[in-house]
């Protein structure tokens, strides 16, 4: 464990100086940097339906953001790298990590080209349960009016786990995308897309005596996903989306429908403390009972149902914050259609370079 968080803090000084380096020798590129330390208590760590237990954790994290602009063009690194480690339950010490770089050129007058490509990254010290999230994805776009756009979108995605085959899938996704301006401070974005879902393990039916009969294919979902956006920037900023996915499935008990919106609001309350708020609440309706299926997700927290986020930021100096945060969640389990709750609340510094 202990070398593991050598490396990882090892990582993070690399981080700093590599952008520093580059910042110094080519002033056009602009590189931001925060690091946090701090204590974590998790109500239900193992997250259990019956029997919580709750365990501290000592968390250190640090994100970072590069980038470059020019006449037409616009590069963009963001990375971000979290260690949490438990001392009274060790097999839940892990780390995390994520990237995403994102290109954008103006070919044309009214015409964007996007390109980019991400990676989630957890891996457990002590566990087994470590796994890869990749997505790429194009985006074509044009301007309709000063206020309003049009786009194509493509997408790529693939989740692969270290020691469990059955869980992972790829997906390719496509669509339309219409926003823009409503006036001054207001935005608001319309998206349809298709996307279709291969899993690696074979599709299920329910056989005459109300067993499991593997089928001699793979699993094949495909989805409709509709999401509206709207947002505000003025002294309080504010985003809701409200999504609604129509999944069907050839494998039994895995054609669902999803309702989906969420709410973030931040607001200074003085020069020196910002709030934030941040809900996310979820409904399904399984087509085919469920309890026979197995779970999508192996690891339960990858995709969160339901959570209400608070958090204030204290300015202490210029360059340093005090970081308060509580959070509620009532996710799925790995038994679809049942829930667990847990409670974090997190106390640490965060510094500013």
């Amino acid at each position: 464990m202990s070398d593991r968080l050598a490396k990882t803090l090892f990582a993070l000084v690399f981080l700093l100086w590599f952008s520093s380096v580059l910042q110094a020798q080519a002033p056009a590129w602009t590189a931001q940097h925060r690091l946090q330390a701090g204590l974590e208590h998790d109500s239900n760590v193992f997250e259990s339906r019956r029997d919580p237990a709750a365990a501290a954790a000592t968390r250190l994290a640090y994100h970072g953001k590069v980038r470059r602009a020019g006449a037409r063009w616009h590069w963009q690194a963001l990375g971000s790298a979290v260690a949490q480690v438990y001392p009274q339950v060790s097999r839940e010490d892990k780390w995390t990590g994520d990237a995403q770089l994102r290109a954008s050129w103006l070919p044309r007058p009214r015409w964007l080209v996007q390109v980019g490509y991400a990676g989630f990254l957890k891996m457990y010290f002590n566990s087994n349960l470590d796994f890869a999230h990749l997505t790429s994805d194009v985006r074509l776009q044009r301007a309709l009016t000063q206020r309003s756009y049009a786009a194509l979108v493509w997408e790529s995605t693939r989740l692969d786990y270290r020691h469990f085959d059955r869980f992972d899938f790829t997906a390719r996704r496509v669509g339309v995308v219409a926003g823009g301006r409503l006036r001054d401070g207001w935005f608001t974005e319309l998206a349809l897309s298709r996307r279709a879902v291969q899993y690696l393990r074979p599709a299920t039916r329910i056989g005459p005596a109300g067993e499991v009969v593997y089928q001699p294919f793979r699993q094949k979902d495909r989805q409709w996903i509709v999401r509206w956006q709207l947002s505000a920037r003025q002294r309080l900023f504010w985003q809701a989306s409200v999504e609604w996915l129509r999944n069907r499935s050839n494998s039994f008990g895995y054609s669902q429908d999803r309702l989906r919106g969420s709410l973030i609001i931040a607001w200074p309350l003085n020069t020196h403390l910002l709030a934030r708020v941040a809900l996310l609440f979820q409904y399904y309706r399984y087509h085919e009972p469920i309890l026979p299926a197995f779970p999508i997700e192996l690891d339960v927290e990858r995709t969160e149902s339901n959570f209400l986020v608070a958090d204030l930021s204290h300015n202490l100096t210029d360059h340093t914050n005090l970081l308060l945060r509580l959070a509620w969640y009532n996710n799925e389990s790995a038994i679809r259609g049942l829930f667990y709750q847990k409670v974090l609340l997190f106390a640490g510094l965060e510094r500013r370079f």
